[in-house]
């Protein structure tokens, strides 16, 4: 059995919506993977940090280490219990998960949570992009491990209401995704294999990250992941 959890954005994409007010129970769903973006690595301590949604990935990793004995620490953070999803869930690890709500407590800082946990340490993060800057400085040796589910410089390019072309593929077909039209419903119309292409919030996203007259080349799910931080030196 699957669990996942999808926060209703009325001004998104249109894909939390769909889920949202379109799919009811008893509703097939067509899913692909899971995929392993985010793998976790062997350590003597992992250091887990949530924000948010970003809980998902998070929390998994810190059941699976849970039932294997392993040593690890879970800081959970969000703006509001009423927004921050699993929380029985993270309640469940006992002492060695924190759950800080900022609408009550502004005492958390990073290099507070970092020094902490052992120097050895590897640091899972699915967090904040604004705060991924000073991880990258508080976590030195190459252990810091994230998820973005922004572009690596952390602020999408403007595509000016401009047109631009999808590419299917290196050296695949090219389609014209016009201004006004998602790049998701082009690929929809001309038969594309979603599954193949990666999950569709993310096809759907990847316009915001490219220039008016650029070219989006959409190679599979490693390729537009790629453009997430959850890469680090020489990974990348």
């Amino acid at each position: 059995m699957w669990t996942f959890a999808v926060l209703l954005r009325p001004d998104g994409t249109g894909d939390s919506r769909h889920v949202h007010e379109r799919l009811a129970v008893g509703d097939q769903v067509r899913v692909a993977g899971p995929k392993a973006m985010f793998p976790l690595e062997d350590a003597e301590h992992h250091l887990l940090l949530a924000g948010g949604i970003g809980v998902i990935p998070v929390l998994t990793m810190a059941e699976h280490l849970a039932a294997q004995g392993k040593p690890f620490s879970l800081v959970y953070v969000g703006g509001g219990r009423e927004r921050m999803p699993f929380l029985d869930g993270v309640a469940a690890l006992g002492e060695s998960a924190r759950v800080v709500d900022r609408a009550q407590s502004t005492d958390l800082t990073l290099a507070k949570v970092v020094e902490r946990a052992p120097a050895s340490a590897l640091v899972y993060a699915c967090w904040p992009s604004q705060m991924m800057d000073e991880l990258g400085e508080l976590v030195t040796g190459g252990r810091l491990r994230t998820e973005s589910f922004v572009s690596v410089s952390g602020t999408p390019a403007e595509t000016e209401g401009g047109a631009f072309e999808v590419q299917f593929g290196v050296g695949g077909p090219v389609r014209q995704v016009p201004a006004d039209t998602p790049m998701l419903d082009v690929l929809l119309k001309a038969g594309a294999d979603i599954d193949a292409i990666g999950v569709p919030a993310i096809a759907a996203r990847a316009p915001r990250y490219l220039k008016a007259g650029g070219t989006a080349v959409l190679v599979g799910m490693p390729a537009i992941a790629g453009r997430r931080r959850f890469l680090v030196g020489g990974a990348r």
